[in-house]
């Protein structure tokens, strides 16, 4: 599904010293997995996360998507890849603000090419399963921080994507609220989806049978369902 191999992203930082954000990063990531990257702030979690989703060209390496070097391709093509096969839950969300739920979780389907009726159709029904049939005409500011939540999780998956990226899906949300994206991840990744999530939440952490560490850039440990630690 999934290939990162030798990434390394860099960073131009003060006085022009280069900042090294990844540092020769290797994953694969199999159809159906869900995997859970944790580490400490500044760790590198969000920058390997933009690059697997074809949204932040490594300095060095390749990434793989369905044997595809996604950086080798054209923008154009790449940006079409990102919109059919990766769903991504940003963490301030991103809803644009002047639009109604339904029109917010339609828009991906619309750039992709799909008609304002049926993707407005494809949004209703992603609202409804989520909880959402009542604020379908609201706009971001008339729901709460939850809502919004499960709005950009319908927007991600509108185009039915191959896997799913989310960067701290449950770090604006209290206990409860938390709990229930936690439950809906798991049940999307019972239904099939790929998921890899950034977070810094533990139990979001211990519910996924995969685990893996970074640490200044670099991987520090992998651990699977069989409770196997491996060292990098």
């Amino acid at each position: 599904m999934l290939e990162l191999n030798s990434v390394s992203k860099t960073y131009p930082g003060r006085n022009r010293l280069p900042v090294r954000a990844l540092n020769q990063v290797s994953l694969v990531v199999g159809t159906g997995e869900f995997l859970t990257i944790v580490g400490p702030s500044g760790s590198g979690k969000s920058t390997m996360l933009f690059t697997a989703g074809a949204m932040l060209e490594p300095s060095e390496g390749t990434v793989k998507l369905g044997g595809v070097d996604i950086y080798s391709i054209s923008k154009r093509k790449r940006a079409s890849l990102r919109r059919r096969q990766i769903g991504f839950i940003f963490q301030t969300f991103n809803l644009i603000p002047y639009l109604t739920c339904a029109e917010n979780v339609a828009l991906p389907a619309v750039l992709d090419g799909t008609s304002y009726r049926d993707s407005r159709t494809r949004a209703c029904e992603m609202l409804n399963r989520l909880g959402l049939g009542n604020r379908i005409g609201h706009r971001p500011n008339e729901l709460s921080v939850g809502e919004r939540q499960r709005v950009a999780l319908c927007r991600s998956l509108v185009n039915e994507p191959d896997f799913l990226l989310a960067d701290e899906p449950t770090g604006n949300l209290d206990d409860g609220l938390a709990l229930e994206v936690i439950q809906m991840f798991l049940e999307l990744n019972d239904e099939g989806l790929t998921i890899i999530a950034v977070t810094h939440d533990l139990r979001f952490a211990e519910m996924s049978p995969r685990i893996l560490m970074l640490n200044e850039g670099e991987v520090r440990n992998d651990t699977g369902k069989s409770g196997l630690e491996i060292v990098r």
